[in-house]
């Protein structure tokens, strides 16, 4: 990047010491710049997919899969507990939980496109259409000139791998692709989704040539996999991940593992095991920014705080979201359930119930001080919910995000701390961390000022106890039988 401007620099210069240069002298030369730099990417990426071609002819090995790894057994969690009466009328007295802090994972460079993509004028373009979670994409390609598997397979991949790098419409396809990324915010996975709806709509659902050009368009995109051909001719990308993915089948390669993301029937496989030659990343797991899909609205449920009956809303949830939640991928950083609750905390709230939601609370929480504000949270998120265990309802344990909490008709521990971790952040902007104890999750508030009862220290400040599960308890009690030796907490 240095050098790109130091080159624009030096080829200014001239302008710049000329008594007059016109806006077009720069244009020209900007222009002439960037398109003697796009043929430079456009070397480097031909070069890196002329190379891969070349892989594809002889760097097949047999590979025995791995069996799915299910996640940790849970321990079993505390059912929830109704503060007696009596002790709302008592005087809480401070005291200091100790705890340990679950390790936050380290940040994961995000995939990017192995070179810039320049969108190519062409009026006449051909389009695809396919569905994203109830998405309408279009992008532009001609089905009738898409290219077919000729030859051997080994042959036949590398010569159709070279067809995706040369065929004329890539730049555009590649361009809206991108643009898509962008303007809906997708993360990695539903990226990936993107990617594989696009090729099943091209060809048959599981074709070879679905999968070979879902593995071309992901590499393009900076992703780091593997190709795996099945027993039936199908190729199936294998993904990187940035950390382990449970209940997905795996290869071991080269001491990294590759999921397969997709039904194969097939417990081994040739893999084509080289690497693509240009820099790529895992597929990463976090979530920062909400996936904008298009909104498909359930009827509306009603919830109400006991405490507080004013604290009422009719919720509904855009059913495409719920449906990406339902698919998103279990994953733990270090084998440790812990880890989880940060990235589900962490997921924004849709748009959706910001706007139908949350103009409503703000004018309920108008005027009253913090504490009052976040009792008034607490006992909502305590009382206007079903609680009930994972293992019954679904079978498994299971985390929602915030908005599968509004969305379903029960709900735990975890699910309520972070639909209320939610609450406060967004509506009080109070900074938050969940606390964990052995087979239960609550939350701590950080306030403006002192607030009596049960609280942490971290990092310089003083967060207070909020447990959206000891019902009707207040802010600064704690709930019974909970190890105060054993506690963690989950910077947010």
């Amino acid at each position: 990047m240095h050098k790109m401007f130091k080159r624009i620099i030096l080829m200014l210069m001239p302008l710049a010491i000329a008594p007059v240069a016109s806006a077009q002298d720069f244009q020209k030369i900007f222009d002439d710049f960037r398109k003697s730099n796009q043929q430079e990417f456009d070397s480097f990426a031909d070069k890196a997919n002329k190379e891969y071609a070349e892989f594809l002819r002889k760097g097949w090995e047999w590979f025995e899969g791995k069996e799915p790894v299910s996640p940790p057994v849970q321990e079993e969690m505390a059912p929830p507990v109704v503060v007696p009466e009596e002790e709302l009328k008592e005087e809480k007295e401070d005291k200091e939980i100790q705890y340990e802090v679950v390790p936050e994972p380290d940040p994961v460079p995000e995939p990017v496109p192995i070179e810039p993509v320049q969108e190519v004028p062409d009026p006449a373009s051909k389009t695809v259409v396919f569905d994203l979670y109830g998405t309408r994409c279009t992008v532009r390609f001609d089905m009738d000139s898409r290219p077919f598997l000729k030859g051997s397979p080994e042959e036949g991949l590398a010569g159709l791998w070279e067809e995706f790098c040369f065929y004329e419409g890539l730049d555009n396809l590649l361009f809206d692709l991108y643009g898509y990324r962008e303007s809906l915010n997708l993360c990695d996975w539903a990226y990936y989704k993107c990617v594989r709806e696009l090729c099943r709509t091209v060809y048959s659902d599981n074709s070879t040539e679905a999968g070979l050009m879902q593995a071309f368009i992901l590499t393009q995109s900076g992703f780091t996999l593997r190709l795996g051909l099945g027993s039936d001719g199908a190729v199936y990308p294998l993904m990187a991940a940035e950390c382990a993915l449970y209940d997905y089948p795996y290869y071991e390669i080269q001491g990294q593992e590759f999921y397969v993301l997709e039904e194969t029937g097939d417990e081994d496989m040739m893999i084509m095991t080289v690497e693509f030659p240009a820099p790529t990343h895992p597929l990463r797991i976090s979530l920062e920014k909400e996936n904008m899909f298009a909104e498909n609205i359930s009827q509306t449920r009603t919830l109400a705080s006991q405490r507080y009956p004013e604290m009422k809303t009719a919720v509904s949830s855009n059913l495409n979201l719920i449906s990406f939640f339902d698919e998103y991928p279990l994953a733990f950083v270090n084998n440790d359930l812990r880890t989880r609750w940060r990235f589900y905390a962490n997921v924004p709230i849709s748009a959706h119930v910001r706007k139908s939601v949350y103009p409503e609370f703000r004018r309920l929480l108008t005027g009253l001080d913090e504490l009052s504000a976040v009792n008034v949270l607490l006992n909502f998120v305590q009382t206007a919910f079903v609680y009930e265990y994972d293992d019954k309802v679904w079978g498994t344990d299971r985390s929602f995000f915030a908005d599968e909490s509004l969305y379903y008709p029960y709900c735990d521990c975890e699910d309520r701390s972070v639909l209320f971790s939610r609450l406060v952040r967004d509506l009080l902007g109070l900074d938050v961390v969940l606390l964990y104890y052995p087979g239960h999750l609550a939350t701590a508030v950080k306030f403006s000022s002192e607030v009596s009862g049960d609280y942490i220290t971290y990092d310089g400040a003083r967060y207070t106890i909020c447990d959206p599960t000891y019902i009707n308890a207040p802010v600064g009690m704690t709930m019974p039988d909970m190890d105060n030796a054993s506690a963690f907490i989950v910077v947010l």
